[in-house]
């Protein structure tokens, strides 16, 4: 299920703009868990686009990059945010 809705979110949001979040509150084990299951989840449909020869692994690594963390680095102006790399 996790890998089917981040699919939805990559077929309409540009690489750069999509951004992770957990909608976690309260004690940080929720906030954790979002993480993980999104970890999870991205690895997965990573995976299947993989084997399915419909992503390069640099593309791949590069959008697993953008999501978890650098497109959120850059958009709230974080330290050690990322070069542009394309």
């Amino acid at each position: 299920m996790r890998a089917r809705i981040l699919a939805e979110a990559l077929e309409i949001t540009p690489f750069r703009k999509l951004l992770y979040s957990s909608d976690a509150y309260g004690l940080a084990e929720f906030h954790h868990l979002g993480a993980l299951a999104f970890r999870q989840g991205l690895a997965g449909l990573l995976r299947e686009r993989l084997a399915a020869d419909e992503m390069s692994l640099p593309d791949a690594l590069r959008l697993a990059r953008w999501a978890g963390r650098d497109n959120a680095r850059r958009v709230y102006r974080l330290p050690g945010g990322p070069a542009d790399d394309g």
